[in-house]
């Protein structure tokens, strides 16, 4: 069922908001590509990670920017760490200790994605357990200490079942989200089994059996690896964090194709380097034309300035790099052929 939001008189100017009502984008999957309404689309987002803290002149200020761009989604936590001074827990995430959803936090959310729909956005809500107190084994004073330092976290999954299963039900009317059932994790602080997953992903689809899912990993695991363990965990995008140290930005047609060729989901590379000052405007063009090359489904653009939101818009705090690409992009895209990459002899 389509979810309608009526505009306010601050979007009858917007492009996207010329009709009294608009409808939430309808994401879904045509074999290993992304469909938005019904036409494929390869999906660039942008790392956001505090949404829930930032204002709503805020998230009118950044939405307007990054659509303007062609930006078409963002990645967000809705369990957050504290940025705010250091990092830490927080006592505003979605859930508290018992997995259980905040109504307060819940409402925040809910009018996050009625927002982001207006701007006919996607949205890719990414889950963390590690970051909620009580939640699972981490401990306050292991906050921000070195993951080889620590020991492997446990979540209590029992807990994080219900609570992912009751904001899974609260979701249900947006189809313009994904939903990524934990963070990177094959991580330490992040673990989760493959049974885990499996679990986790089932419960989510018995809840919503249309809602897609991933479950990312991070980039100690190459192309292959990351492919066959999401066929063998029944998600339905394959949520690849690369490897950034170094990161082959000018080899990612080839690592694409390698991941491709083990799977026939999406591939959805959601954690790319930072734009720091060792890498060019050009370099970041280059990754992510290429990933279309290879048949990749979805982009996200990472930035740290996502981090904290709870002051500044993101296009306040975003360095004038990354504007730059972010200004450049688009043109790059869209002329680009989408998964022609043939295995390099």
């Amino acid at each position: 069922m389509m979810r309608r939001f009526r505009c306010s008189a601050f979007f009858v100017s917007f492009a996207l908001c010329v009709h009294a009502e608009v409808t939430t984008p309808q994401l879904a999957i045509s074999k290993n590509r992304f469909t938005v309404d019904g036409q494929e689309r390869f999906l660039v987002l942008v790392s956001y990670f505090d949404a829930m803290r930032a204002s709503p002149e805020n998230l009118e200020t950044d939405f307007t920017f990054l659509r303007e761009l062609g930006v078409d989604g963002i990645r967000i936590f809705p369990n957050w760490w504290d940025f705010r001074s250091k990092i830490s827990f927080a006592d505003d995430t979605l859930m508290d200790a018992k997995g259980k959803p905040r109504p307060d936090r819940m409402k925040v959310l809910n009018d996050l994605l009625e927002r982001a729909a207006r701007y006919a956005m996607i949205v890719d809500v990414s889950f963390a357990y590690e970051t909620v107190e009580g939640l699972s084994d981490l401990k306050a004073e292991q906050v921000g200490t070195g993951q080889g330092a620590l020991p492997v976290n446990q979540v209590h999954i029992d807990d994080y079942e219900r609570g992912l299963v009751a904001i899974t039900k609260e979701l249900k009317p947006y189809e313009n989200l994904f939903l990524d059932i934990q963070n990177e994790y094959n991580g330490r602080i992040t673990h989760l089994s493959d049974d885990e997953i499996r679990r986790l992903a089932a419960a989510i689809k018995h809840a919503d059996p249309k809602r897609l899912v991933t479950a990312s990993l991070a980039n100690e695991i190459g192309p292959e690896e990351v492919s066959e363990r999401s066929n063998e965990v029944n998600i339905d995008i394959v949520g690849w964090h690369e490897s950034r140290n170094p990161w082959h930005f000018d080899a990612m047609d080839q690592l694409v194709l390698r991941a491709v060729g083990n799977t026939g989901k999406p591939i959805y590379m959601g954690e790319p380097a930072l734009l720091r000052d060792e890498l060019t405007v050009e370099n970041f063009v280059t990754a992510i034309t290429k990933s279309k090359i290879g048949g990749a489904a979805a982009w996200c653009f990472h930035t740290q300035n996502g981090f904290d939101l709870s002051k500044q818009p993101l296009v306040d705090r975003l360095k004038d790099k990354e504007k730059d690409f972010l200004r450049a992009f688009k043109k790059s895209v869209d002329a680009t052929t989408w998964g022609t990459a043939s295995a390099a002899k």
